[in-house]
C-alpha cells in the first residue's frame, strides 16, 4: 500500500467516525435540526452522486475497477458510497457548518438568518474540499477513467465540461503555487 492509498483510507474513516463522535458526545448541547439536516444531507449524497460514482451506473467504471487491491480491500465497492455519503454529510456539511458557526463569532443568528459572510465561509469550505478530493482522486487514479457523475452532482453535464474541468482541476493539482495544495503526480 503506497503512502497516497493509506491517507485516502485515513481521510475517508476519520471523515465519517469523528462527526459521529462529535454529534453522540454533544447531542444534548446540538440545536434539533442537526440530526435531521444530517440524515437528509446523507440522503442527498448518496442518492445525488455517491451510489452513481461508485457503481459507475449509465456509462461509468465503478470504483472498484479503477482503484487498487489496497484501496479496495479496506474501502469495499459496497461501503465506499456509504462512508462516502456519511462522510459529505458529517465532515464536509456539518463541519462546514461549525466553521461558519465559529467564524461568526459562535452566532446562532447565522443560522436562522440570511448572512452572506457565513453563505462565503460555508461556500469556500465545501468548493476547498472539492478540488482537495478531486486532487486526491487524479494522483491514484486511471487518467483515462470514464466517470459517470450522478444526477445532483454540480458536475452533471459532464460531455459539455469534462474538457474544460479536466484542464482546470489538473492545473489547480498540479500547481503547487496554487493555495499550497500540491498533490504529486
Amino acid at each position: 500500500m503506497s503512502f497516497e492509498e493509506a491517507r485516502v483510507i485515513c481521510v475517508v474513516y476519520f471523515s465519517v467516525i469523528v462527526p459521529a463522535i462529535v454529534y453522540f458526545k454533544n447531542r444534548s448541547r446540538l440545536p434539533k435540526w442537526v440530526l435531521p439536516t444530517y440524515v437528509i444531507s446523507f440522503l442527498a449524497c448518496a442518492l445525488g452522486w455517491e451510489l452513481w460514482f461508485t457503481y459507475g451506473w449509465v456509462d461509468g467504471v465503478a470504483v472498484d475497477l479503477r482503484r487498487s487491491e489496497s484501496l479496495n480491500n479496506w474501502l469495499p465497492r459496497d461501503i465506499n458510497w456509504l462512508m462516502n455519503s456519511l462522510g459529505d454529510a458529517g465532515a464536509v456539511l456539518l463541519g462546514g457548518f461549525w466553521i461558519m458557526w465559529r467564524v461568526n463569532n459562535r452566532d446562532y443568528r447565522v443560522f436562522s438568518s440570511w448572512n452572506w459572510s457565513a453563505f462565503g465561509i460555508l461556500m469556500v469550505w465545501c468548493i476547498s474540499q472539492n478540488i482537495l478530493v478531486e486532487c486526491s482522486f487524479i494522483t491514484i487514479s486511471s487518467p483515462k477513467v470514464n466517470l459517470f457523475l450522478g444526477r445532483l452532482s454540480p458536475l452533471w453535464d459532464l460531455t459539455s465540461i469534462q474538457s474544460y474541468l479536466n484542464l482546470i482541476i489538473e492545473h489547480l493539482c498540479f500547481n503547487p503555487s496554487f493555495l499550497g495544495c500540491y498533490c504529486r503526480p
